[in-house]
């Protein structure tokens, strides 16, 4: 199991990659990340989203589909009760309310997160895991997607998630979601 400090770091970089999506200050962000001693946590490719004054419409959406590991990655730190259901995009408006001091200082983030128990996220794990097992199938069989989960959000979890646990100890830009 990744750290608590490692997993609320993750945290940070990730609001402010889904934040660097929809925004055109890039660099100021960059910028508040390093202030606040976080750039080592953010990872290769997501130093590129940071370090162009213009990036292309494919990086943009990766960076905001990463708002569903967030919201994994925030339950885990206690600051949400539960995901929200994998057949829906995750409520940004909660999430947003979680980083009131985005761009100013993340001393108070890290002191309010705490870690769930590691059998809760593995069971989380599991869940998710079934759930991509479940549409992955669908796909290859020619199937309807079951409980209209959404493949999206699904992965995005099971990233997070497989981060987190340490599997296989990948670091953030290569984890698989092996099923």
């Amino acid at each position: 199991m990744r750290s608590l400090k490692e997993i609320s770091e993750r945290a940070i970089v990730l609001f402010s990659v889904v934040e660097a999506s929809d925004r055109e200050n890039r660099i100021e962000i960059r910028d508040w990340l390093k202030s606040q001693n976080l750039w080592g946590a953010v990872s290769p490719n997501e130093k590129k989203l940071f370090g162009k004054a213009k990036v292309s419409e494919k990086q943009l959406i990766n960076a905001s589909w990463r708002v569903e590991a967030l919201e994994a990655v925030v339950w885990a730190l206690g600051h949400l009760p539960e995901l929200s259901p994998s057949s829906d995009q995750c409520d940004y408006d909660a999430i947003e309310d979680i980083f009131g001091f985005f761009l100013k200082d993340s001393t108070n983030f890290f002191e309010e997160s705490k870690l769930r128990s590691t059998a809760e996220i593995q069971s989380k794990l599991d869940n998710i895991y079934d759930q991509h097992w479940k549409v992955r199938d669908a796909k290859i069989n020619n199937k309807e997607t079951p409980n209209n989960l959404d493949a999206g959000v699904i992965r995005e979890k099971h990233y997070a998630l497989n981060w987190m646990t340490g599997y296989e100890n990948q670091d953030w830009d290569n984890v698989s979601t092996d099923t």
